[in-house]
């Protein structure tokens, strides 16, 4: 599953280079998808910028969940999905294995200064349970990133995580390779604050502190 970049503001599941990426795993026999999530970003409250990437978190997990439950009308395997993104796409991914808890979602996210709670991790979308009323798991089963961060390092938890792989460039000026604010460079306009996130070095350097499986490029 591939989720397009566009810093939570544009872009969609037609973007090209989403599309190649697709159709060049499809190449090498993995059935692939390239999906929208909900956009909007508020860029001057660095709180309320987190119910952004929440919102594609819930997204992306209920895509997760489609292909799980209707693993036979796609020919998967359920204990196979694999969700991957680009920038934004990227934290989309990130999240969705490892901001896996109720008691880690910012609290943004809940009643917020007159905003309604966005929900649990799992309260978008449908293929919520099985026929026989057992949950679909809306986590995938690994993840591949590119140019992307973390919210919170701690999300990073240890051996029993989902495998990932990082791509990150050490010059990405929109998306930080440590940490840092995204966009930087814009940084100086009035009201413009958003929060600081941890890119593919830090992500890397805390997976290997806590021994959780990951590869780094």
């Amino acid at each position: 599953i591939f989720a397009f970049g566009g810093g939570f503001v544009t872009g969609s599941k037609t973007e090209a280079s989403m599309v190649r990426l697709c159709q060049a795993f499809a190449r090498r026999g993995f059935v692939t998808a390239s999906i929208d999530y909900r956009l909007g970003m508020n860029i001057s409250d660095e709180e309320l910028s987190k119910r952004a990437v929440y919102r594609g978190l819930q997204d992306g997990r209920s895509a997760v969940r489609f292909f799980r439950r209707n693993a036979a009308t796609y020919g998967v395997d359920p204990n196979q999905i694999y969700i991957s993104g680009h920038s934004a796409g990227s934290f989309v991914a990130y999240h969705n294995i490892y901001l896996d808890k109720d008691s880690e979602r910012p609290a943004s996210t809940r009643n917020y200064l007159g905003r309604a709670d966005l929900g649990g991790l799992d309260a978008i979308g449908d293929n919520k349970t099985y026929p026989n009323g057992t949950l679909v798991s809306g986590k995938a089963n690994g993840v591949m990133g590119f140019a992307g961060a973390l919210g919170e390092l701690a999300y990073i938890e240890g051996a029993a995580d989902v495998p990932a792989v990082y791509f990150h460039s050490s010059d990405d000026g929109t998306v930080p390779y440590n940490s840092g604010e995204p966009f930087s460079s814009l940084s100086w306009l009035p009201g413009f604050n958003l929060p600081t996130v941890y890119g593919g070095n830090q992500m890397n350097n805390r997976a290997g502190t806590v021994s959780a499986p990951r590869t780094f490029y």
